[in-house]
């Protein structure tokens, strides 16, 4: 891999590894917020129309945004004292 595709690739991770802390602090603040945020999706998919492709893009995306969101809601859950300190 060249060197540009390597800075965007760790521009990408380290947005999402931020995105990733701010949720679970937001969380904290806010229970439930990333509950919320996962039935949005969840009904926003469910609302897709059928004729949709079943992996176009924007399930895709929204495959992609569930899997972020439910990493970072159940990584909360895991009872280590590190992730609870903030």
């Amino acid at each position: 891999m060249d060197a540009p595709a390597q800075t965007e690739d760790a521009r990408r991770d380290a947005g999402l590894f931020i995105l990733h802390m701010l949720l679970q602090r937001l969380e904290q603040q806010q229970p439930g917020l990333m509950d919320g945020m996962i039935d949005g999706i969840l009904s926003d998919r469910a609302a897709m129309l059928a004729t949709d492709e079943p992996n176009g893009y924007p399930r895709r995306i929204g495959d992609e945004a569930l899997r972020i969101l439910r990493l970072a809601n159940d990584q909360l859950k895991i009872p280590w004292e590190p992730l609870r300190k903030g």
